[in-house]
């Protein structure tokens, strides 16, 4: 086996200690520092094991790294992504890509020039059912897919106490850009990108409290070979719902957290194909150190990135102007 990769992490707390966890479990990478506003976030993080800094730029002059993974507030994304690129570091970063389309393109400028690899987070591309739905797409099993559903509805925090979520000027939006990124990126990999966006976000606030964001929001897409699909995103509903349906010529296809259903439009016995229970965060660093170590080809990659966040950007400008936004690509 190889030199482990040395691999530095700035964000910590929440979502950010699973990619610690994935780091440390890896038998191929070392974690040799972390970075944090917070005392308590890094202290748990580290555990007392490596150095810990609350300055990203003193961390990175302190410690020799190979990469790092960004998980932060969607604002210090262009920031950072570009000090670690100049430095020539590999770059894990934590999904939604960019709060805006200026940022993303900011960033995807930065991750270019620098020419440093790069992959965005993107969980479910990970998970069994989602990788099982994905070889059998392509295998021609559900025929042309002609209608997408998905919805991606949870009760996060009723109270409407979102921290810098909850703001605009931080966070770019929830519904769309932050809880609809795992269905846009699931609907990207296995139908693809669509040709137009109608969007609505409504006027009705669902829960009480300090917020100027998206809440919920539904859209209607189109795809260039005449498909079309609806998307659902809410973080304030009970029970929690997460799922993308295919609706193809010769089967739907059902994936969920848990299971993969393929149903034959001819009738007969659908086929079911259970979550084996892996780890997906694992999963995901050990392909992130593929692709720094053996030029694996990312799964969603700067490129990628950029595309679906021009989705995103056409979804907020149709919820603003009432109208359909075409996409060209």
């Amino acid at each position: 086996m190889g030199e482990r990769l040395r691999v530095a992490q700035i964000g910590v707390g929440g979502m950010g200690l699973a990619h610690v966890r994935a780091v440390q479990a890896s038998p191929r990478a070392e974690l040799v520092a972390v970075c944090d506003v917070s005392a308590s976030a890094l202290e748990a993080a580290s555990q007392g094991q490596v150095p810990t800094f609350h300055d990203l730029r003193a961390m990175l002059d302190a410690v020799a790294c190979e990469a790092v993974i960004l998980v932060l507030p969607h604002d210090l994304y262009p920031e950072a992504v570009a000090l670690c690129a100049d430095r020539g570091l590999a770059i894990l970063k934590e999904k939604p890509f960019a709060r805006c389309l200026a940022d993303a393109q900011q960033m995807h400028h930065a991750v270019t020039v620098a020419g440093v690899p790069f992959l965005c987070a993107a969980q479910r591309q990970y998970a069994r059912p989602f990788r099982e739905a994905a070889a059998r797409l392509a295998a021609g099993e559900a025929g042309e897919v002609f209608l997408v559903q998905g919805q991606i509805t949870y009760p996060w925090r009723v109270d409407g106490d979102w921290g810098w979520r909850g703001h605009q000027a931080r966070s770019g939006g929830i519904a769309v850009v932050d809880s609809g990124w795992h269905i846009l990126d699931a609907v990207a990999w296995l139908k693809g990108l669509p040709s137009s966006v109608y969007c609505r976000v409504g006027g009705l606030r669902a829960a009480a409290g300090d917020y100027d964001v998206d809440d919920k929001a539904v859209l209607a897409v189109d795809f260039a070979d005449g498909a079309v699909g609806t998307i659902t995103a809410c973080f304030l509903t009970v029970p929690s719902r997460f799922g993308l349906s295919l609706h193809g010529t010769r089967a739907t296809f059902e994936i969920g957290a848990d299971r993969l259903t393929i149903s034959p439009r001819a009738g007969g016995e659908p086929t079911v194909v259970e979550d084996d229970g892996s780890n997906v965060m694992a999963a995901q660093f050990e392909h992130f150190v593929d692709v720094v170590r053996h030029g694996a080809t990312p799964r969603v990659s700067i490129d990628a990135a950029l595309r679906l966040q021009r989705v995103v950007e056409a979804a907020y400008e149709s919820a603003a102007s009432g109208e359909r936004v075409d996409l060209v690509w």
